[in-house]
């Protein structure tokens, strides 16, 4: 399981479990709201914990060997306050694949800012050169036909 099972905190161990039920049903009943809600991108309802949901949504993604929504929960730019958050309840397991896989990001992002201009951050870096590669696209737009014309393909 993604969390941890012994749960220390302040909050009771029936309240925990009540949460994590709660997240279950969300998971199974919308999975999509509930990946939208641990990715950051929805708020929670329903008086669910969103370290709970992001628990769930873990658990499922490494249950399946999802890896492609391990490295999207990895990669939410959201994960560190949702991360902490779970920490704190102990919803989170430090060993699991995801928590890994995070480690890794989040390093190689602290790498990647050490190398950014100042005054920039990785995301403005990144928009800039999305719009580089689109005005270099729409400069140099050659159709089919032409890129055949000038294999000497006939394009009939």
């Amino acid at each position: 399981m993604f969390w941890n099972k012994k749960v220390k905190t302040e909050t009771s161990g029936l309240e925990m479990k009540n949460q994590l039920e709660k997240a279950s049903k969300l998971y199974g009943a919308n999975p999509n709201l509930a990946i939208r809600i641990a990715m950051g991108e929805e708020t929670v309802s329903n008086g669910i914990l969103s370290a709970a949901v992001y628990a769930k949504v873990c658990e499922e993604a490494e249950k399946s060997n999802n890896l492609d929504m391990m490295m999207q929960i990895a990669n939410a730019l959201h994960n560190s306050e949702i991360s902490a958050e779970s920490q704190k309840l102990e919803f989170r397991n430090p060993d699991s694949a995801i928590e890994k896989m995070k480690e890794v990001v989040n390093a190689r992002r602290e790498a990647l800012e050490k190398t950014l201009p100042k005054g920039k951050t990785y995301e403005m870096v990144v928009e800039e050169e999305i719009e580089n590669i689109k005005k270099t696209m729409n400069e140099s737009k050659s159709t089919v036909k032409d890129v055949l014309g000038s294999l000497g393909a006939d394009n009939k």
